[in-house]
């Protein structure tokens, strides 16, 4: 007899635990996915029907010397200038009264040669914009801002040591871009020993800020509770206001939380908002909350831009990549900030936008409705604070948002995707292009891939093939793709490899990017190189100065270097920093691993693409989840029977 009821209690423990997983499952795969979308926290944006606000910039005058007896002078042409306009150039020297370089007004290019007298010192350039036959008032002036034999400008740190991220925007309102550094260049990841790298920070952050002509601003330091990580020390500098002026939004913390393995788990934490010239704290409110997630997991924040309105550019901040992803947006009004919404992947039906986080954060306007989504890896969230659509592909380890292929109406998406189970393939679509405004897959590649890795490249880098090219390759396989922008397989790692994270510029004086790698600039299509040496930590890539062409910052112990080009242009296009996705790209290069940034526009467009590969639609994602939510069902159902067998079985024994 007490075998017997030792068997029936044994069988009601395994009854019981058997019924509560299948509860557990209902509840997640079923209840939640159906019955359990949750309301996001949200207050009406007020939507602007004006233009949106654009910082003003200057001509962005650079001379360079490219020999000892020539001199490289570029500008900027805005978007606001008439087609019309030219430019006279003018040089003035301690020696020499003014005089003017041109004999007609400069109109094809933003650029000229000049070669100076010998031995005149403190020479000095500037033009003056023409419009119908009138010179308007002339530019600011620049000396010659390099030394002869070197092809960059150097402007000295506030002390010997180097910086890991820079912020790019116009601290004083003069039309020049200035710079708010981070340093040192020392990093630590989230992810734990053993498989991971994560160790006890021995130093903190110092924020520092210099204006373009090198002058030393502030210095502040963000003490311990900020541990030395990329992904713990997110700040974007722009002008949020609309008083010309660059702010700085950066997570912050106060004083030391440290546990006694050195992580910082508990205490305050901020988004703050702080002075671009002065670094004092304006205003701050509490940063996105820590989630019930492991350390990893709740150690990855990102910070952005972005104009929702349509008009005005409001805060983004973000928490989460691989598990829950939080975002909430904030405007920036009379020193306040002010919440439009919060964001929780969690009350998103079908689970769909959890775990789909990348390394980087884009905004565009991906549905041509005038305002701006968010772009947080293999998702996006409308400017309403509503998810627009996920692919479900899971982490992505780069993305790039663009007009990738111009043959394709509208914006597209181009992922790399990691995932986060590393040892199991994806065979579908692992690397792909999506059409940015729906998630549709517009070509995947149709092979396993286990763990693409690192930021890989997107660039117009062969005339040959309409669009921008697609670069990724494998982790731990020495595996590479080169795609073409409709899908075509240009290259693979036995003809073309140039690693994981490789960085393209406009250097010369045609309309495709020239290939960064290993110091080297150099095309893509003959290998011509233009430049062997550049030396230092690159931290960005952005058109900051002169005409159109790129240039590239770089930290060297002890100094903030800018590598430009001198290559005359053959002709004249507008500052890429007045294309929206462009500009907003540059500017979250001050976090998350940093890519070169994309335009709107692909500006060697004139041929269209023909696909050469149907169009595959969505993912499965969510049709998995049905079909074990009705797994579910029929196990619950099952449970219970087996349940009711059990009792009346025993009850008709006791009788």
């Amino acid at each position: 007899m007490k075998v017997k009821r030792r068997k029936t209690l044994r069988r009601r423990k395994i009854t019981f635990a058997f019924l509560l997983i299948i509860i557990f499952f209902f509840y997640v795969f079923v209840f939640v996915p159906f019955f359990g979308c949750m309301p996001q926290v949200r207050n009406d944006i007020e939507y602007c029907e004006e233009d949106r606000i654009k910082e003003y910039l200057d001509r962005g005058l650079v001379a360079m010397y490219i020999n000892s007896t020539h001199v490289y002078i570029g500008w900027r042409l805005l978007e606001d200038d008439p087609e019309s306009i030219s430019f006279n150039i003018y040089r003035d020297t301690e020696e020499s009264v003014p005089i003017k370089l041109n004999t007609d007004a400069i109109n094809l290019t933003t650029d000229f040669i000049d070669q100076p007298p010998l031995n005149e010192t403190s020479i000095r350039y500037w033009i003056s914009p023409v419009v119908n036959n009138l010179e308007l008032a002339p530019s600011k002036d620049t000396n010659i801002l390099n030394n002869i034999g070197e092809q960059y400008i150097s402007i000295d740190l506030n002390g010997n040591y180097t910086f890991q991220k820079v912020g790019i925007a116009d601290l004083d309102g003069d039309g020049s871009y200035d710079f708010v550094i981070k340093q040192s260049n020392y990093n630590i990841d989230p992810f734990s020993p053993p498989f991971g790298h994560w160790e006890s920070s021995q130093d903190t952050y110092k924020i520092e800020a210099y204006l373009s002509n090198g002058t030393f601003l502030w210095r502040r330091d963000l003490g311990w509770d900020i541990e030395q990580g990329i992904w713990y020390s997110p700040y974007v500098v722009y002008d949020f206001n609309g008083d010309e002026k660059a702010e700085i939004a950066i997570k912050t913390g106060t004083g030391d939380h440290r546990d006694f393995t050195g992580r910082v788990q508990t205490g305050p934490e901020y988004l703050s908002i702080w002075d671009g010239m002065f670094g004092n704290e304006i205003t701050r409110i509490n940063w996105p909350s820590r989630m019930r997630e492991i350390y990893n997991f709740n150690s990855r924040n990102q910070l952005g831009v972005a104009f929702l309105d349509g008009c005005h550019p409001s805060i983004v901040a973000a928490r989460g990549t691989y598990g829950t992803m939080k975002l909430e947006a904030y405007s920036f009004d009379n020193n306040n900030l002010i919440n439009l919404w919060k964001w929780n992947s969690n009350q998103e039906c079908f689970f769909k936008y959890s775990g789909q986080g990348a390394h980087y954060m884009h905004s565009a306007d991906v549905d041509s409705d005038g305002y701006d989504e968010v772009i947080l890896g293999s998702c996006v969230i409308n400017e309403n604070g509503k998810g627009l659509w996920s692919t479900g592909l899971s982490h992505p380890d780069h993305c790039y948002v663009g007009d990738i292929d111009p043959g394709h109406p509208g914006l597209e998406i181009y992922y790399g995707i990691e995932g986060v189970i590393h040892p199991i393939p994806k065979y579908d679509n692992g690397i792909c292009l999506v059409d940015a405004a729906t998630g549709k897959v517009l070509w995947g590649i149709k092979e396993n891939a286990y763990h693409i890795h690192s930021q890989g490249l997107v660039s117009d880098i062969d005339r040959s093939y309409p669009g921008m090219e697609c670069y990724s390759g494998e982790d731990k396989y020495p595996k590479r793709w080169l795609h073409s922008a409709n899908g075509t397989l240009i290259a693979n790692e036995e003809i073309f490899d140039i690693g994981l994270r490789p960085k393209a510029v406009y250097w010369d004086a045609d309309l495709q990017r020239e290939l960064l790698y290993e110091e080297r600039i150099f095309d893509y299509e003959t290998d011509y190189t233009h430049l062997t040496a550049v030396q230092g930590y690159q931290v960005a890539w952005a058109d900051i100065l002169g005409d159109w062409r790129e240039e590239i910052i770089v930290s060297v112990e002890g100094e903030l270097r800018i590598y430009t080009t001198t290559i005359p242009a053959q002709d004249r296009r507008v500052c890429l920093m007045q294309d929206p996705i462009y500009r907003l790209d540059v500017a979250h290069l001050s976090m998350g691993y940093a890519q070169v940034p994309t335009t709107s526009y692909c500006l060697d467009n004139t041929d269209v693409t023909l696909s050469l590969y149907p169009e595959t639609g969505d993912t499965f994602y969510p049709f998995i989840l049905i079909i074990i939510g009705i797994i579910s069902v029929i196990l619950v159902i099952i449970s219970v029977g087996n349940s009711i067998f059990w009792y009346s079985k025993r009850k008709n024994d006791s009788s």
